[in-house]
């Protein structure tokens, strides 16, 4: 995670023709494959799904897109057609869109020398070749202008590790996790392939039930805030703690950085002014994230959390208050992803 946050960051502070940016970027990529690869094997090791919420698809897709166009890169060109009107769904937004960006990797991978990538929504009705989603449902669809695949290859396409990329260029589990997200919420995956003639992706999701309308609210993309609160920053992990530490100072936030429990601990004491937010990795040497929160709010019960974990959801009973749709947020994550959910936790107070 420190390298995906470090190399983003380079990114951004390289001017337009540095020969440094190639370089830069090249970290970045392989960073991306990394963190995607972790996010997808601790989803399959967890329980329980995430929290569905009532998501408008042209916002998801849109609160996506500029992340979509860097990932691509400029020799592709992206273009986008979003339905009017369009009906709600009901679907876990993380990894809807981490769905969008699997196929969209895979559309890029497919066009090595460029071509056209087109994203589109619409509302279709059950009879839609390919659909096997009763009722009227939203179409995602994602076409490229890339090699196109054979028969033989769409048959295996969805099956755990398998992949046409190079050694060491893909993980197999890309296609085989987006379909297995899509079936949890309802819904099904088309693919339409020729080779030398392109690729179709289309994933049919169910409107949300006028129950679920009734009691949620149209989902749209966060904006990213900035902040002047006071957090306390507890990793024991110095390069990650540096990486957060800098990100966060850079939007305006007073940041009090500790290694462990102990250190947090001492600073929290000497430290006379107001401390909004807690942001402490979950596991820690000597008292772990939740154990240290309850102590500190001893002298400071305002004080809010936010846990930062790479493991699956913790089994312990005592830990069962760590909820990721709300107060836990999983490693590797991006700088815009943190600083969206440390807003979102000050807010909250």
């Amino acid at each position: 995670m420190a390298i995906l946050t470090s190399s983003s960051l380079l990114l951004d502070e390289l001017p337009e023709g540095d020969p440094r940016r190639g370089e830069a970027l090249e970290i970045r990529i392989a960073a991306e494959r990394a963190a995607s690869l972790t996010r997808q094997l601790l989803a399959f090791l967890r329980s329980q799904a995430l929290e569905r919420q009532l998501i408008d698809l042209n916002a998801l897709v849109m609160g996506v897109e500029k992340m979509l166009r860097r990932l691509i890169g400029a020799n592709i060109e992206l273009s986008t057609s979003f339905a009017e009107g369009l009906g709600l769904i009901e679907v876990p937004p993380g990894q809807m869109e981490q769905v969008i960006v699997n196929l969209v990797i895979n559309a890029r991978d497919a066009m090595p020398s460029g071509g056209k990538l087109r994203i589109e929504t619409s509302e279709v009705e059950d009879a839609t070749a390919g659909n096997s989603v009763a009722g009227k449902q939203v179409m995602l669809s994602i076409s490229d202008t890339g090699v196109g695949m054979s028969p033989e290859t769409q048959r295996h396409l969805f099956e755990p590790f398998y992949t046409t990329k190079p050694q060491g260029k893909g993980t197999g589990l890309g296609l085989f996790t987006s379909q297995a997200i899509v079936t949890r919420s309802g819904g099904s995956i088309a693919v339409e392939s020729h080779p030398g003639a392109g690729t179709v992706f289309k994933i049919f999701l169910p409107l949300a039930t006028r129950e679920a309308r009734a009691g949620g609210s149209r989902g749209a993309p966060e904006e990213i805030a900035r902040g002047s609160e006071t957090v306390l920053l507890v990793e024991d992990d110095e390069q990650l703690r540096g990486v957060v530490q800098r990100v966060l100072e850079q939007n305006g936030y007073r940041v009090l950085a500790a290694r462990d429990s102990a250190e947090a601990m001492e600073i929290s004491d000497s430290f006379a002014g107001e401390v909004q937010l807690v942001l402490t990795d979950v596991v820690l040497p000597g008292l772990s994230g939740p154990e240290l929160v309850e102590r500190l709010r001893i002298e400071r019960s305002s004080l809010h959390a936010l846990y930062m974990s790479g493991y699956p959801e913790p089994s312990d009973p005592g830990k069962s208050d760590l909820d990721p749709t709300v107060n836990l947020i999983e490693k590797p994550f991006a700088p815009d992803e943190i600083l969206r959910r440390v807003r979102r936790a000050l807010d909250a107070r």
